[in-house]
């Protein structure tokens, strides 16, 4: 099997350091409340798409899938899509999968960031900024912040939800193929019962 493509890795914004007469508090907007929740929910949806396509993948049911699967971080997953897409997928589809798997990576990255951070506002233009002791700063005594706007946070989300979409794509092309297994969980939802008289 060829390469892959990979999917390009974007640059960070640069570091600027706190001017000490920014006015800063650590209050967030309610929009960013929702904005944080969304790549919350949004991220969930996409590590269940992930087990569900490494599930499919091993052929396996939900009741054992989950036993595999349970105790793996996004890392573990994405790792394991990795190997199992270039043994079970066609070229075409692992070529479609590898630079996804590549960007929800680098989204994992912006997820945790995110969730673990500390947020608040900063500048005369308040700008939403999040802090983090976990990331390794340029200088022991600095601590690591990056400004996150409005439109960034949005092609977060957007992001992770168009990476669900296509693992799920991928699942129901794999589903079609003749004389694959489809695991129950799978299948078409039964009909719902008639309306009773």
């Amino acid at each position: 099997m060829t390469t892959p493509p990979k999917f390009p890795r974007p640059p960070k914004p640069p570091l600027v350091p706190r001017e000490p007469y920014d006015p800063a508090d650590v209050t967030v907007s309610l929009l960013f409340e929702r904005l944080i929740g969304r790549v919350i929910v949004c991220w969930s949806k996409l590590e269940a798409c992930m087990e569900d396509l490494i599930w499919t993948l091993l052929k396996l049911e939900i009741e054992q899938g989950r036993i595999v699967t349970a105790r793996m971080d996004a890392v573990g997953k994405i790792r394991m899509l990795r190997h199992l897409g270039e043994l079970e997928m066609t070229e075409e589809q692992f070529h479609r999968l590898s630079p996804a798997l590549d960007e929800i990576d680098i989204l994992r990255e912006d997820r945790n960031f995110i969730v673990h951070g500390t947020w608040g506002r900063a500048g005369f233009d308040r700008t939403h900024f999040c802090l983090s002791l976990r990331l390794k700063p340029d200088s022991v005594e600095n601590v690591i912040g990056e400004s996150f706007p409005e439109s960034r946070m949005r092609r977060i989300g957007d992001a992770i939800e168009r990476r669900k979409w296509e693992l799920i794509d991928l699942m129901e092309e794999l589903h079609a193929l003749p004389g694959r297994f489809v695991p129950k969980h799978h299948g078409k939802p039964p009909d719902p019962p008639p309306d009773r008289p």
